[in-house]
């Protein structure tokens, strides 16, 4: 008898003693992508700074480069709401500040190139540049019904090279859904333009002055700085906030924000706006992962 219970805790003792740990394994979306060394360690520190958030203790992350894999290894399961909905959370873009490029200076631009009744005659991207030149600092170049937003993107191919080196396009968010033309704006793709990554602070659903949904941003330090130094070169000129390639609003800055933060309104729902937040403030995947399987893996 005495045999038997020194047996049996001894068994008790390795059973308590033998450690096991979930295993949850990832790979790219699109198999043909080649993902660098720097993606990769970036998508291994947003999955440490997410996990680590929630708790979860004793993680692991690394990728496997036998099996091309990314890997994370925890002490305790992870949610599928947390796995599907924000740690393979991804973002193209992310928040962005640009100088714009206004009708008028298009259009100068295509005068010396003597292209404007080319463009018109076609009727292709600034279709409507003839009818709306009266406004010379509207901020967006033409208006463009929805469905032709497809050969919009054909027209530009085809006479980018006739256009500014530095010009990239964006489209508006439509004011309501059932809107039927879109704003086209002319970003100027320079080295003023800010890439917010890094430089929020805070994101903060609120409501402007009309009772609309807003979002008030707060930058770092080294966000206030920049900020500061691109609306001051910009006093009097219309400059566009883009997130995930479209263009929120794009107002005149009447002076230096030296503050530091900033109010963004575009028509949003709650919905937008509490997604728009978590761009802004959450560190997302550089690309696209899918969930490959999950094990328990016995040390």
């Amino acid at each position: 008898m005495k045999y038997f219970f020194t047996i049996n805790f001894m068994l008790m003792t390795l059973l308590g003693n033998a450690q096991s740990y979930f295993q949850y394994k990832f790979a790219a979306a699109d198999s043909k992508i080649k993902i660098s060394q720097k993606t990769k360690e970036d998508i291994i520190a947003v999955f440490q700074k997410k996990l680590f958030k929630l708790k979860y203790n004793h993680t692991k992350c690394f990728y496997d480069s036998v099996s091309k894999l990314f890997v994370v290894q925890t002490d305790s399961s992870i949610q599928t709401t947390f796995l599907n909905n924000d740690l393979l959370r991804f973002s193209k873009s992310g928040f962005e500040i640009y100088e714009l490029y206004n009708q008028e200076e298009i259009f100068m631009y295509l005068a010396k190139k003597d292209l404007k009744k080319e463009y018109v005659k076609k009727n292709l991207l600034f279709i409507d540049i003839s009818t709306t030149m009266h406004n010379r600092e509207s901020t967006f170049l033409s208006l463009v019904n929805f469905s032709d937003t497809a050969k919009l993107a054909k027209d530009i191919f085809s006479f980018k090279t006739r256009l500014p080196s530095d010009i990239i396009f964006a489209q508006g968010k439509l004011k309501i859904p059932s809107d039927k033309y879109v704003e086209i704006f002319g970003l100027k793709n320079n080295n003023n333009k800010i890439v917010t990554k890094g430089l929020i602070d805070t994101a903060i659903i609120g409501y402007d002055t009309r009772g609309y949904i807003s979002i008030t941003v707060k930058f770092t330090e080294e966000g206030k700085i920049k900020l500061s130094n691109f609306t001051k070169q910009n006093i009097n000129r219309s400059i566009a906030m883009v997130i995930n390639n479209t263009v929120l609003m794009a107002p005149i800055v009447a002076g230096e924000i030296n503050e530091g933060s900033l109010q963004i309104s575009g028509n949003f729902t709650m919905q937008e706006a509490t997604e728009f937040v978590s761009i802004l403030t959450a560190d997302n995947l550089p690309i696209k992962l899918k969930f490959v399987k999950s094990e328990i893996v016995n040390k």
